[in-house]
């Protein structure tokens, strides 16, 4: 319908248990199908690949990822459609002793590959809440290793806005230029809702 930019606010991150509804294999089954017949109808199926055609062909949809503040293990390897979502430009305005920092993602999870790689932009969808169990600020940032990854919404935005990455810039401490619009945050990269 010419939407400019699709935002699908839903966490694909794993993949479809089965592409083909229960009642259609309940109904093939009762018609003495072989389990072969069966399997090759399901990897037939349209399912996530068919999806990910879709999202590729659109070429602008923004998918979510989450980090996990507190994980058991440490970070893992990302797969490389997650690690092209961080931030190209990042500029510290001060020693980083001064500068606050955004959270700390432990580990993310991602949309499964065929969808992510299919994906024109990944933000992340973490939205930390406060004591009292409100969510007052909005993080646009998060730090994960040494890279900046932006919020959903963000990306939402900057695609929207049709502003290339490489004119997007964390000023880490003061905000984020998004072309030549300024977006100012505290010291901490948040922002008030």
């Amino acid at each position: 319908a010419g939407a400019r930019t699709i935002a699908l606010d839903l966490l694909l991150a794993e993949p479809e248990s089965s592409a083909v509804p229960t009642v259609e294999l309940e109904r093939l089954v009762r018609r003495g199908n072989t389990v072969e017949q069966l399997s090759a109808l399901i990897e037939q199926a349209e399912g996530d690949r068919g999806l990910a055609n879709e999202v590729e062909r659109a070429g602008n949809v923004v998918l979510p990822i989450l980090f996990e503040m507190e994980a058991d293990a440490g970070p893992a390897p990302l797969p490389p459609f997650v690690r092209d979502a961080a931030f190209r430009v990042v500029q510290e305005q001060g020693p980083a002793s001064e500068l606050g920092q955004p959270p700390v993602g432990e580990q993310v999870l991602a949309p499964i590959a065929a969808l992510g790689e299919a994906a024109a932009a990944l933000g992340h969808v973490n939205a930390p809440l406060d004591q009292s169990g409100a969510q007052r600020l909005e993080y646009p940032v998060i730090r994960y290793r040494t890279d900046y990854y932006p919020s959903f919404s963000l990306e939402i935005a900057r695609h929207y806005l049709d502003v290339d990455r490489d004119r997007t810039r964390l000023l880490l401490g003061q905000g984020i230029a998004l072309g030549d619009r300024f977006v100012p945050t505290d010291e901490s990269m948040r922002l008030p809702i």
